[in-house]
């Protein structure tokens, strides 16, 4: 089963109908489609993505930890 996106859309009407909330509602729990409203299917283009350029950044604990690391060694060499 394909899943689809709304999206409001300019129509060639003039004026689409006016519909009330709960108009809305009942087309949406019926599953019928609600006028003004286009379909477009979901899809991923494979192959359309670019490497990344910068390095990734450090999550917080990870810069905690790289920072505890690099005490240790001060300390350590500072023992010496």
């Amino acid at each position: 089963m394909q899943s689809f996106s709304k999206v409001l859309v300019p129509e060639s009407d003039p004026e689409p109908p006016r519909l009330s909330y709960q108009e809305v509602v009942e087309l949406i729990q019926s599953g019928k489609p609600i006028p003004g409203i286009k379909e477009i299917p979901n899809t991923v283009l494979d192959g359309q993505g670019t490497q990344s350029t910068q390095p990734r950044r450090r999550k917080p604990w990870e810069k905690e930890a790289a920072e505890n690391e690099t005490l240790e060694i001060s300390v350590e060499r500072a023992g010496e």
